[in-house]
C-alpha cells in the first residue's frame, strides 16, 4: 500500500507497512476501554432482536420473552415479542480509522494523525437549560407554566439518564490515547518525491479525460503506474 503527503511544495510517496496482528489488539482495546456505552432496555419483536453475539457493540445481553403479538392485517401476521436489556459500545471514530485503514485506505493514516478527542460536557448543558426553564417558570403567566413543569420534569429525567450513563462510563478513557500504539503499528517508508506544481500540471493535463478516451496501452500502463 501506498500513502501520498504534501510536505512544503511536494508531494512525498511513502510505502506503507502495518502490523495488522499488534493493530487488531489495540483496536480491541480501544473498544473496550474508549467506547461510549449506553444502556438499552427495549420491548422488540423477534425481527428486531440485536445479535447478541456482536460482542464488538453489545454486553451483557438478557432478554424474556414475552409473547405472541397479532396484527389484523390481510395475513394475519404473529410475531414474538420479547423484553431485551444490553449495553451498547458505541466505538470512538479511532476504530473506524484503523478499520478504513485494515481495508486499505490509506487515508486514514492523516485522520489518525490529527485525532482530538472532542469534550462535551453534557451536564453543564443541561443544567443550563434546567436554570432558563426555571428562569421563565418564575416569570411566565399562568397559562404557560404548566408547559414550563413539563419541560422541567423533562430535564430531570435527563440529568437522571445523564447521571447513570456517568457511572456505566466512570472507567472509560479517551481514545487519543491510545493514538501513539496505533501510529506504532504503521511504518512509512519513503519512496519517491514529486514537486506538487508537477503533479497540478498532470492533473490538469489529462482534465476531463476518461479511460474511454485514452489510447488503450496509454491506460494500461496509468491504472499500473498510479
Amino acid at each position: 500500500m501506498y500513502y501520498y503527503k504534501k510536505k512544503g511544495k511536494d508531494i512525498i510517496k511513502y510505502e506503507v507497512k502495518i502490523e495488522r496482528e499488534k493493530l487488531n489488539k489495540i483496536r480491541f482495546q480501544i473498544i473496550n476501554n474508549c467506547s461510549h456505552i449506553e444502556h438499552v432496555k427495549n420491548r422488540v419483536t423477534d425481527r428486531m432482536r440485536p445479535s447478541e453475539f456482536d460482542y464488538e457493540h453489545i454486553r451483557n445481553y438478557n432478554e424474556k420473552y414475552l409473547g405472541v403479538i397479532e396484527y389484523n392485517d390481510f395475513y394475519s401476521t404473529r410475531e414474538d415479542e420479547y423484553s431485551i436489556e444490553y449495553d451498547y459500545y458505541k466505538h470512538p471514530p479511532l476504530v473506524g480509522f484503523i478499520d478504513n485503514l485494515l481495508n486499505g485506505d490509506t487515508n486514514a493514516i492523516e485522520e489518525i494523525q490529527k485525532l482530538k478527542d472532542e469534550v462535551v460536557d453534557k451536564e453543564q448543558k443541561l443544567l443550563d437549560e434546567q436554570q432558563k426553564i426555571i428562569s421563565k417558570l418564575n416569570s411566565t403567566t399562568e397559562t404557560n407554566k404548566e408547559k414550563q413543569i413539563y419541560l422541567l420534569n423533562e430535564n430531570q429525567e435527563k440529568l437522571l439518564e445523564y447521571y447513570k450513563e456517568k457511572e456505566l462510563n466512570k472507567n472509560q478513557v479517551p481514545s487519543s490515547k491510545y493514538k501513539n500504539k496505533v501510529l506504532s503499528c504503521i511504518e512509512l517508508k519513503q519512496v519517491e518525491i514529486i514537486p506538487y506544481k508537477t503533479v497540478l500540471e498532470v492533473m490538469r493535463f489529462f482534465a476531463c479525460c476518461s479511460a474511454k478516451k485514452m489510447e488503450s496501452s496509454l491506460n494500461k500502463v496509468l491504472k499500473l503506474k498510479l
